[in-house]
């Protein structure tokens, strides 16, 4: 991809990157629109605070990434729930 990036740069306006897998430990019941407002309004997240909430939640999944994947960290404590 950065070869790609490189080659084609005077054209790239910009570059997106995220994972291109999650494994989710548990059940996550977020299927339509409705239950995803019915998820924050039980986590009593409100319309103004929806981007705080989702840097928070953004940045605690990947320090739970990268402590499930340390060598010193066994993978049955590296859930956490939100």
């Amino acid at each position: 991809m950065d070869e790609f990036i490189r080659k084609h740069a005077e054209v790239i306006r910009g570059v997106l990157s995220c994972f291109d897998r999650m494994l989710f430990r548990g059940y996550l019941p977020i299927m339509s629109g409705y239950a995803m407002a019915a998820f924050l309004q039980e986590k009593g997240v409100h319309r103004w605070g929806l981007k705080a909430f989702l840097l928070t939640q953004a940045r605690r999944t990947a320090a739970g990434s990268r402590s499930a994947s340390s060598p010193r960290r066994s993978r049955r404590g590296a859930g956490a729930s939100v």
